[in-house]
């Protein structure tokens, strides 16, 4: 592993973790004063709600394949570190609430759009960025 390789690893890492830390940190805050929110059993939109441990296994699964299979090309890639570590970061929040509460915690409510939570916005944000970058971006090498 070369110098660059190293720095950039920790770059991910920090922006993985800093992604956790605000999700997890909004959701104790909302939970701990008792502000408005909703619990979220299932997936986005509340899809397969009594799927339980095995929505856990399987986002799980796809998080690892996508990291393991993608990851050193996507977090290598200076067009796809953010948007990568973004949706990583995200997927790993919610993952978190999912195996330690048995659902995830939403509490922004736009009134527009279901209520989602910091780590949702990331995983969005991160995969417009991703999409973005794969239509309309030239290659880079």
């Amino acid at each position: 592993m070369n110098k660059r390789s190293v720095i950039d690893s920790l770059r991910m890492v920090l922006i993985v973790l800093l992604v956790i830390f605000l999700d997890q940190f909004s959701k104790f805050l909302v939970l701990q004063f008792n502000f408005p929110h909703t619990t979220n059993q299932g997936v986005a939109f509340g899809l397969f709600p009594s799927f339980g441990w095995v929505l856990v296994f399987i986002i799980s699964a796809i998080l690892a394949i996508g990291f393991f299979k993608f990851g050193k090309n996507f977090f290598n890639s200076p067009k796809f570190f953010l948007p990568s570590t973004l949706i990583l970061g995200g997927g790993v929040a919610n993952l978190i609430d999912r195996a330690r509460l048995g659902y995830v915690v939403d509490f922004i409510d736009l009134r527009i759009w279901p209520a989602f939570n910091l780590a949702d916005a990331a995983i969005v944000i991160g995969s417009l960025i991703l999409a973005w970058q794969i239509l309309f971006q030239k290659k880079v090498n």
